[in-house]
């Protein structure tokens, strides 16, 4: 039941049921059992919605509920990287990096290591292709490695990411003069 209720809430598939009117049913089921999970896809349904400051919000409150629970800061990475991803300024790539610090405390504290991997790698390419940041290259590179080779991700994915990480080292490698 707890999965269920963690798991049959998922953001992306009430966004693709509901479109806008995903963001009435999650408050409505917020009233009805005030679950920080919940919540928490409510603030992911947002995010895809473009409406940032009520993310924040929504997932500052499910983490003041679950601090320590880390798909919910993982999911305040995604949405600290998603909301600036656009963004230019010093305050954007700050966040954004401050996104990957949060990513980078989940790999390391979270016995579930496949979907932080992911998300970070996908950031550090981000990174790369919009700053030439190749800060995380290295990293992202790694843990998609450990996943695969613990066998803990198979996913085509898994697979395309350390494709595309391994095209931006070489890329890295062929710009250092």
């Amino acid at each position: 039941y707890n999965v269920f209720r963690r798991k049959a809430h998922d953001s992306d598939l009430f966004y693709e049921l509901f479109g806008k009117d995903a963001i009435d049913i999650y408050l409505y089921l917020y009233n009805y059992d005030e679950n920080p999970y919940t919540l928490q896809q409510l603030a992911l349904c947002r995010l895809k919605l473009g409406d940032y400051p009520q993310a924040f919000i929504d997932i500052d409150t499910a983490l003041s509920k679950r601090p320590n629970n880390f798909s919910m800061k993982n999911s305040q990475a995604i949405i600290w990287f998603e909301a600036n991803r656009n963004k230019t300024t010093s305050l954007a790539i700050e966040k954004k990096k401050e996104a990957m610090e949060i990513l980078r405390a989940c790999y390391n504290n979270d016995r579930r290591k496949v979907y932080h991997a992911q998300k970070f790698a996908e950031f550090a390419i981000a990174l790369f292709d919009e700053y030439k940041e190749s800060e995380f290259l290295n990293e992202a590179l790694q843990w998609i490695d450990e996943v695969i080779q613990r066998g803990d991700s198979k996913s085509r994915k898994t697979r395309n990411l350390k494709e595309e990480l391994s095209k931006r080292k070489k890329r890295e490698n062929e710009e250092i003069p």
